[in-house]
């Protein structure tokens, strides 16, 4: 992989984390449980609402998780993209500086 594919990579990584990030958001918004209804299903029973409550955290804490590990993965592949890069123009700055081998 050269140096714009992982950063590519890194920066679809972040993008996709964003956009998880907005559909959470409503998803929490949307689907909260309140008192006498969780998300757009009227409550029926105390069973089912601690049922609702347990897939609602459980999602929400779910989705949170992967956000941040996205994020953190598209942060860490444009980093090591453009220390690449670095790598990559030493190496070619040392090697002009070496004398023509004939």
């Amino acid at each position: 992989m050269t140096p714009t594919d992982v950063k590519s990579a890194g920066a679809r990584c972040a993008a996709v984390g964003r956009i998880l990030e907005e559909r959470a958001g409503a998803f929490r918004d949307d689907a909260a449980p309140t008192p006498r209804c969780f998300g757009l299903v009227e409550g029926a029973s105390r069973e089912l609402d601690d049922h609702y409550l347990d897939f609602y955290t459980e999602v929400s804490d779910y989705v949170t998780d992967l956000h941040q590990k996205l994020t953190t993965a598209g942060a860490a592949l444009m980093l090591i993209g453009r220390n690449q890069e670095l790598v990559d123009a030493h190496e070619r700055e040392h090697m002009d500086r070496l004398p023509d081998g004939d």
